[in-house]
């Protein structure tokens, strides 16, 4: 990774064609941010390299998604710090009651 001309190069196995091959990473840790809310429903969403975050919250429902490497750093941006978890209720008064969470694929936890 260049950081000072914006530019990330990527080295492909032998006979691995770019122009065929998908390229993905990290960069941002949270997709859904909820807080202070209720009667929220996640349902059939695929993330990849994201997961949630859920605070002051209830009657959540989070169903039949799949979490694609959804705690991982970001190193390769150039940020070291440990990878963001899922989250919820993080703590104290910050809880999330009366919820669902069922039927979730997690690859890579």
């Amino acid at each position: 990774m260049d950081q000072d001309n914006e530019m990330l190069y990527v080295f492909p196995q032998n006979g691995v064609d770019l122009n065929n091959t998908s390229v993905r990473g990290k960069v941002r840790d949270y997709s859904v941010l909820i807080d202070n809310s209720s009667h929220i429903t996640i349902e059939g969403i695929t993330f990849f390299a994201t997961t949630f975050k859920a605070d002051n919250s209830s009657y959540l429902n989070i169903s039949d998604c799949n979490f694609y490497y959804p705690s991982y750093s970001k190193r390769m941006l150039g940020e070291l710090q440990g990878a963001a978890p899922t989250i919820l209720g993080s703590s104290g008064t910050k809880e999330v009651d009366n919820s669902t969470i069922e039927s979730l694929l997690i690859y890579q936890f």
